[in-house]
Order: structure tokens, then sequence, then C-alpha cells
């Protein structure tokens, strides 16, 4: 069964900052979540910092921990990007509801007078997108 070698740190500070070896026999990418033994054979959470080959992991590095498990992420990312997803429509949504309220307001007003119904109609103009100037043919003048 291939082993996979890799740096991690402690997510718990008091543990130490310092990243150290230890090795999977689940594929580890950069930045997932393991579960490994502190000094007291407690379980604690580390992040993976970096990926190592089994040859430098073999020759530079003395003690080589296995970790107790790799944390499976990726419901809580889902929730989490469905979540920013939901808060995002959500304001646009509300952005979009603004605007529709001023203009049914300025609406309002713009009939009760003369000045604010041309100053909306210039507003309008504004929103409005502008055509592309045509080219004019010279062989149909």
């Amino acid at each position: 069964m291939k082993k996979y070698y890799f740096l991690a740190i402690a997510v718990n500070e008091e543990y130490g900052s310092e990243p150290r070896i230890y090795s999977s026999t689940k594929k580890i990418k950069k930045n997932d979540y393991v579960v490994i033994p502190n000094y007291d054979e407690e379980p604690i959470t580390a992040q993976v910092t970096s990926l190592i080959s089994e040859i430098d992991a073999i020759t530079k590095y003395r003690y080589i921990t296995d970790v107790i498990d790799v944390v499976d992420m990726k419901a809580y990312t889902d929730k989490r990007t469905a979540q920013y997803k939901k808060q995002v429509l959500n304001d646009k949504m509300q952005e979009l509801i603004t605007q529709q309220k001023n203009l049914d307001t300025l609406e309002k007003y713009a009939g009760k007078n003369p000045e604010m119904a041309r100053l909306l109609e210039e507003l309008k103009a504004l929103d409005e997108p502008t055509a592309e100037p045509q080219d004019e043919d010279p062989d149909t003048e």
C-alpha cells in the first residue's frame, strides 16, 4: 500500500507552530486537515502545508509519524460554498429591489412635477445602453 508523506502544522498553537513530517495511506493534498497524535498521544487537528516525496521523507527526516485519520472536509466546504452563493444572490436581489422601489418612487413624484419628470427621463436615458454608432455605407448616398 502506497504511503503519502507530508509536512503538517498543528491547528492548536499550544502544540507548536513548527511543521512536522507525517505519513498516511490515504491520498493527501496540500491544505487538507488530518488528525495527528500530540505529545500525550491525544488526537489533535493539523493542516497539511506541503507534500514530500518518499525519498526525501526517508533521507531527510528521522521520525515520521503516522496520522490517525484524514478529515473529510467536502461536506463542510460544500455547505460553506452554498451559503456564500446564497448570500451573494440575496444581496443582488436586495439591490434590485431597492433600485425598483427608488424608480417607482421617482415615477410617482414625476407624475406630480414636470421638472421631476424631465429629470427622470434624463436618468432613464443614462441607464439605457447606448447603441454602437454604425458606419455609413458610402454607396447608399
